[in-house]
């Protein structure tokens, strides 16, 4: 079985992370972003940059549309605020749609 359904989610398939450009790259580019904004941007903007910046990076299964009608790489961009925060790298109590590095 290559793929695993998820009932949480609508028929969405999971991707093996092979598959995806990493974590980790996601998470540098983010703190790249960040720093070239002077520290603090818009969520919307940082992930529009981040995108960018990866365009050439992408894989078919980052540009699938997932949940919703969103792209996979944009969901899990926008996801990456918890994990930066509990890592020490973003602060916690930036206003709401606001990124800040620490």
């Amino acid at each position: 079985m290559d793929s695993v359904f998820w009932p949480w989610t609508s028929q969405q398939t999971r991707t093996s992370p092979g598959k995806l450009v990493d974590v980790e790259t996601l998470e540098v580019a983010v703190v790249l972003v960040l720093e070239s904004l002077g520290g603090s941007a818009p969520s919307r903007l940082v992930v529009q940059i981040v995108g960018w910046l990866l365009e050439h990076d992408w894989t078919g299964a980052d540009l699938e549309k997932v949940d919703g009608g969103r792209i996979r790489w944009e969901r899990r961009v926008g996801s990456l605020r918890t994990s930066l925060c509990k890592k020490g790298i973003l602060e916690w109590n930036a206003p709401h749609g606001i990124w800040r590095l620490r």
